[in-house]
């Protein structure tokens, strides 16, 4: 504080973006919404009231964030055209992704009409009503089945390339002089700076693939939860398997705001 004027605090601009955002305010709800199952189980197992409580702020919390991706079909129809305008280089890794965009484009819609039955905005048997919750869940669990492959093809173009850099690096030519008054090389990875540069960035790439890997290991199990009909995977499993992709979605959509 500078002559009595508060000064501006880069944290707090950070976190005004942060919540500005859809993204990192569904993170937030998504943390709050899973680890109440987890204080709830706790709590339950103590004898403690707390338990109902948290079961309270739980369920609308579930509720809303459902809500909250009423316009999740707008990203995936600007990702959709991206894809087919520059495509990967790899036609199995475009052939996954488009597979994945379609399971996305069946589980968007079901998943509105699931939420304006439910809240009986729209007239539907409660049988028919569990049957589009369902199967707009079995397309999310066929796109987290697809999102393996998706990483595992990912890593081996990777690998690939990280191979290719890291022999130009051992390579007698990556330090060779050129003939005297010869133009320089041009060619990819011929400088040892550059090689160490794309290095660096592939380690990058790795901490992001495994980011990205834990967090689709932990929707697995609960995809397939809520696909299955009288599904006895417990709550409390529920509650750690969604904190874990919660808290990495977090921690990547309040790095996206520094």
């Amino acid at each position: 504080m500078k002559s009595g004027i508060p000064q501006p605090s880069d944290q707090l601009d950070r976190l005004v973006r942060f919540f500005s955002t859809v993204n990192g305010t569904d993170k937030t709800l998504m943390l709050i919404q899973y680890t109440t199952k987890i204080i709830a189980w706790y709590a339950d197992r103590q004898g403690s009231k707390l338990g109902a409580n948290a079961r309270a702020l739980g369920g609308p919390v579930a509720d809303f964030r459902i809500l909250l991706r009423y316009y999740g079909l707008l990203p995936l129809l600007q990702y959709h055209q991206a894809i087919e305008q520059a495509p990967p280089p790899s036609r199995s890794l475009t052939t996954v992704i488009r597979l994945q965009n379609a399971s996305m484009f069946l589980y968007y819609p079901m998943e509105h009409v699931y939420w304006l039955a439910a809240h009986k905005v729209i007239r539907m048997r409660s049988g028919t009503v569990d049957q589009v919750g369902y199967w707009s869940c079995r397309f999310w669990a066929i796109y987290v089945l697809l999102e393996y492959l998706r990483l595992h093809l990912i890593r081996q173009d990777r690998q690939t390339r990280e191979a290719e850099v890291r022999e130009s690096l051992i390579s007698p030519e990556a330090d060779a002089p050129g003939p005297k008054g010869a133009e320089k090389d041009p060619r990819p990875h011929s400088s040892r700076r550059e090689g160490e540069r794309l290095l660096r960035g592939f380690r990058q790439e790795r901490e992001q693939w495994w980011t990205s890997f834990l967090i689709n290991s932990a929707y697995f199990p609960l995809t397939f939860h809520w696909s299955i009909e009288g599904s006895t995977f417990p709550d409390v499993a529920v509650g750690i398997c969604g904190t874990i992709a919660a808290i990495l979605q977090f921690r990547n959509a309040w790095g996206s705001t520094a």
